[in-house]
């Protein structure tokens, strides 16, 4: 009879923990109205939050990133939140869940409208690489400069950049993928 118990408690224990690491990857995104994401750069970690009209908080998550300061549609119902201070991207799909990847670069900017995913990556403080998926096609163009934000409609990706004496704002076309 103990021996029954203890396997009882046991297998218990085993699918709580099973259970309670599978919820750790997933937010309801259908409880609430907004997303937001609190962040601090002094922090490890982030919290990717659900609220409703009222400002109360629906369900929320604790992200293994810092410094997410973007929330971008994925095109398909889900949202990219890129790091600017890691290489990791998070994503969250349609249905809630989570998952992060790592990349060899930072990302600057990345956002998927009109087919397109633009993605501006910080290569290093003297060039960026702005990066331009529409179905199987990759155009990788290198900027010269320390990019600073980037954004795009359906015919040109706009991208903005500092050097030590001058700002610009280069305009990239989709169709010819250069300035």
């Amino acid at each position: 009879m103990q021996k029954g118990k203890l396997i009882f408690i046991f297998t218990i224990t085993v699918i709580s923990t099973i259970l309670a690491a599978c919820s750790n990857n997933q937010i309801d995104l259908d409880l609430g109205k907004f997303g937001i994401v609190y962040t601090d750069s002094l922090k490890d970690d982030s919290e990717f939050s659900v609220i409703d009209a009222n400002g109360t908080t629906k369900s929320s998550q604790q992200l293994d990133v810092t410094g997410i300061y973007q929330i971008a549609s994925d095109g398909r119902g889900g949202y990219f939140l890129p790091s600017e201070l890691t290489s990791s991207l998070v994503h969250i799909d349609q249905k809630g869940k989570i998952t992060t990847s790592k990349n060899f670069n930072v990302h600057n900017y990345i956002n998927n409208q009109y087919g397109y995913q633009v993605t501006l990556f910080n290569t290093n403080v003297d060039i960026n690489t702005l990066e331009i998926k529409y179905k199987n096609k990759i155009k990788r163009l290198n900027l010269p400069s320390f990019a600073r934000m980037a954004t795009f409609d359906s015919n040109y990706v706009y991208v903005f950049c500092d050097t030590e004496s001058k700002s610009y704002i280069y305009v990239i076309g989709f169709k010819r993928g250069r300035s």
